[in-house]
């Protein structure tokens, strides 16, 4: 997938996912949200793990939301945590995806 194989190499290359800033991710997430939405792609992101978890959306909306714009994994997530990197990255694929489900919800259900 693009934008998590974009965030690993902001990664890589900072070479510490505490050193991604917020505006990092958010000129990401903005670039990310003009392009879904110039390809009619309004699918939500969920984190892999045992329970699928829908960052920036409520439990009341998921279903709703999943059921008009469809959903997608952020690939390589799992709540399996071998390492602090794991961890760190799980972290930063959670900030993107809340923060780019929060905008994309919006534009969901129009």
């Amino acid at each position: 997938m693009k934008c998590l194989t974009i965030i690993f190499a902001l990664v890589l290359s900072a070479c510490s996912v505490s050193s991604i800033s917020d505006t990092q991710v958010n000129d990401k997430v903005n670039q990310d949200i003009k392009q879904a939405l110039a390809d009619n792609d309004k699918r939500l992101y969920f984190l892999g793990g045992r329970v699928p978890n829908f960052p920036g959306v409520e439990a009341k909306e998921v279903e709703l939301l999943v059921s008009h714009c469809g959903k997608r994994i952020m690939e390589n997530t799992s709540d399996f945590i071998k390492k602090e990197d794991d961890l760190k990255a799980r972290e930063l694929a959670f900030q993107y995806a809340k923060e780019y489900n929060q905008r994309m919800k919006l534009n969901c259900l129009k």
